[in-house]
């Protein structure tokens, strides 16, 4: 089984796509699913709970690891709104339709969508430690 943080970013973004849809009782892409991971579309029910087991620990992992990415803090106010703002309904439609690795993606390519495809190739590890780097940066110099 390869691990998680063996894969490329392009191909992490993928397992998280793919993982979101089974839990989802999506099974469309359940063979792509454990080729990524097993390198084979027809695993024995072992293989599949060893993978289950092994990739779960793996997930809290770097979600710990990279704390900012998965669980950022709220940027503080400088007054408690009390209604929710139009800007609020459009930035969580944003969140929704993009998702949070856009943004990493973005900040990384430092807008240069042509340097997208550089980016998918990058490691995981060194994706996620620049994209956690910018995103706790840009937390940082927005503070007032």
């Amino acid at each position: 089984m390869h691990k998680l943080t063996d894969l490329k970013a392009g191909e992490f973004i993928d397992f998280e796509n793919y993982y979101k849809e089974i839990i989802d009782n999506n099974f469309d892409n359940l063979d792509k699913f454990y080729l990524l991971l097993l390198g084979k579309d027809n695993p024995s029910e072992k293989e599949v709970l060893e993978c289950i087991e092994l990739i779960t620990k793996e997930l809290i992992e770097i979600k710990e690891t990279y704390y900012w990415l998965y669980n950022p803090p709220q940027m503080p106010t400088e007054s408690q709104q009390q209604q929710p703002t139009i800007g609020d309904d459009y930035r969580q439609e944003f969140a929704e339709d993009y998702g949070g690795y856009v943004e990493v993606i973005y900040m990384i390519c430092k807008g240069d969508i042509l340097k997208v495809p550089d980016v998918m190739q990058m490691k995981l590890t060194d994706f996620l430690y620049w994209g956690e780097y910018l995103l706790r940066k840009k937390f940082v110099e927005n503070i007032k």
